[in-house]
C-alpha cells in the first residue's frame, strides 16, 4: 500500500521557502486554470511577511503570496496561492471524523535534516525564480512515514490540533499532509512528540488529564481536514 501511495503523496506535497531558506512543508489543496492554493501551518510562516516561494515536486520554484492565516479562528493554518502554466494535482480531501483509533495513516513532508544547504543568486529576477528548477531531486529530500491513530480528541488543543498518531514526524514536516489509506487528506501535521514534560491547553482554556497529557507529549498531532474546509470556504 505504501508503494502505491508514494507518488500520489509526493506530487501534492511542497516545500515552503522564504528568501531562499527552507522553512517548512505544505500541500496543494486547489488546482484550477493555472491557479493553485497551498495549505501549511501558520507557525511555519515568518511574522509580518506575505511573500514566499513554493517548490513543487518537479523542483520548480513559484512565487506565492499569503491569502490568509487562520489564527483568528484559533487554527494553526495558513493559505498561500501561486500561479503556474504547469499542471499540478491537488489533494483529495477526506473526512477526519471517520478516523478510528488504530487506523493506518501516512504523514509526509520535508525534514530539515534531509535538506541541502543552498543559496540562490542575489541578482536573480522574479521570472528566473518562477521558472528555475532545483539541481537536486526532491526525492532525496522528501520523507513520508506510516503511523497509526492513537487518539481523536473530543475537543481540540490550542491551534486546532485534534488528531494524534504515532508516526515519526520530524521538524520541517510541519504543514505537510496526513493521509488515510485511500490517499485522502485527513489532516495537516504540525506537532511532533516532545522530549520534556509539557502542559497543553484545550482551545477553551481547560487542560487535559495527566494521563492524556502524557499521550499528547508522546504523539504527533494534526489539524482535522474539516478545519481545512472551513479555511477554504471562508475565502
Amino acid at each position: 500500500m505504501i508503494d502505491s501511495l508514494y507518488n500520489k503523496i509526493k506530487v501534492i506535497t511542497v516545500k515552503i521557502l522564504y528568501e531562499s531558506e527552507f522553512i517548512g512543508s505544505g500541500v496543494i489543496i486547489y488546482s484550477q486554470n493555472n491557479n493553485y492554493k497551498v495549505i501549511t501551518n501558520a507557525h511555519v510562516l515568518k511574522d509580518n511577511h506575505f511573500s514566499y516561494s513554493i517548490q513543487t515536486f518537479d523542483g520548480k520554484i513559484h512565487i506565492s503570496e499569503v491569502v490568509k492565516t487562520a489564527n483568528l479562528a484559533r487554527n494553526d493554518l495558513a493559505l498561500l496561492q501561486f500561479k503556474s502554466p504547469c499542471f499540478y494535482v491537488a489533494s483529495r480531501l477526506g473526512s477526519s471524523a471517520n478516523l478510528k483509533r488504530g487506523e493506518y495513516v501516512l504523514a509526509a513532508g520535508f525534514p530539515f535534516y534531509l535538506q541541502p544547504q543552498f543559496t540562490y543568486p542575489a541578482n536573480e529576477s522574479t521570472q528566473q525564480k518562477e521558472t528555475r528548477e532545483s539541481t537536486q531531486s526532491l526525492n532525496d529530500e522528501f520523507n513520508f512515514t506510516p503511523g497509526k491513530i492513537v487518539a481523536f480528541l473530543e475537543k481540540p488543543l490550542e491551534g486546532g490540533y485534534q488528531i494524534g498518531y504515532n508516526g515519526d514526524f520530524e521538524k520541517g514536516m510541519s504543514g505537510g499532509p496526513l493521509l488515510n489509506q485511500k490517499g485522502e487528506l485527513v489532516g495537516i501535521s504540525g506537532r511532533h512528540p516532545v522530549l520534556w514534560e509539557n502542559s497543553d491547553n484545550y482551545e477553551d482554556g481547560s487542560q487535559p488529564s495527566p494521563d492524556l497529557q502524557t499521550l499528547i507529549n508522546n504523539s504527533s498531532w494534526a489539524i482535522p481536514s474539516e478545519q481545512i474546509i472551513k479555511v477554504i470556504s471562508d475565502k
